[in-house]
């Protein structure tokens, strides 16, 4: 990973970055006029990983009265990370069209997994090789991959755990798989529906959020996706905005 300085305004309005993006755009619009709009294809199957073992979680969950930031009852702790690794075959949702292939892990949070561009092979995200968890979460146990959904905490309390899902294939050819999960602790719903349509190199992700009490709740909602640092990726500075752990702008 490399520091990269951020070019002028102008350079950025007449320079080479508006004539890769003009070149980029043109691709884009040409693949999409020339595509022989196949049909898309939503299922699902299976992911064989290694993966680490995780001990039982604490029997006892943590009371809110003796909390003062992070609040988890009813959901119990999972902090008994081990260095074992086994091999786990999960459930997986599949979503494919002629130009992109994306696996998504119902029963790991409903993480995007991976998603694959077929013309060149590479993947839009982080495809971590293994489940490593690490006591990042909420409830401690977390792993790194993909795209991971935050609501209405960050690295939430089923951020390792089952969630909701459904697939669906349309009627105009594109396709759907929609994960989603009711945390216990306050009631509030969350629903991503990722959908690929014929022709196109685009992944939409359509996201609902919802209050189902009658009290208002904190809440934010987060995309956490990886990839993976290598040598022609670089941070842009100066930055104009960047957020804070905790919310605001810095």
């Amino acid at each position: 990973m490399r520091l990269c300085r951020v070019p002028s305004f102008e350079t950025r309005r007449r320079g080479p970055l508006r004539v890769a993006a003009e070149l980029l755009l043109a691709t884009i619009l040409a693949a999409g006029c020339n595509c022989a709009m196949a049909q898309v294809k939503a299922w699902q199957g299976g992911i064989t990983l290694p993966t680490y073992e995780e001990g039982p979680p604490d029997p006892n969950p943590p009371f809110d009265a003796y909390e003062t930031t992070e609040f988890n009852y009813p959901y119990t702790m999972r902090t008994s990370l081990t260095g074992t690794k086994k091999t786990h075959t999960w459930r997986a949702l599949f979503l494919e069209n002629e130009y992109l292939k994306c696996t998504i892990l119902p029963d790991v949070g409903g993480h995007l997994y991976t998603c694959t561009d077929k013309l060149s092979g590479q993947s839009m995200f982080y495809a971590n090789t293994s489940i490593k968890k690490a006591e990042i979460g909420h409830r401690g146990a977390w792993a790194g991959f993909g795209v991971e959904y935050n609501f209405p905490v960050s690295h939430n309390w089923t951020t390792l755990s089952p969630v909701d899902f459904a697939y669906s294939n349309h009627q105009d050819g594109s396709a759907s798989v929609t994960v989603g999960n009711i945390d216990r602790p306050y009631g509030m719903q969350w629903n991503v529906e990722l959908i690929l349509r014929p022709g196109s190199t685009l992944l939409e992700e359509h996201v609902t959020l919802y209050n189902r009490s009658a009290v208002r709740h904190r809440f934010y909602w987060w995309d956490n996706a990886g990839v993976r640092a290598s040598s022609i990726r670089c941070t842009m500075w100066p930055r104009m905005d960047s957020p804070t752990y905790m919310g605001g702008l810095r």
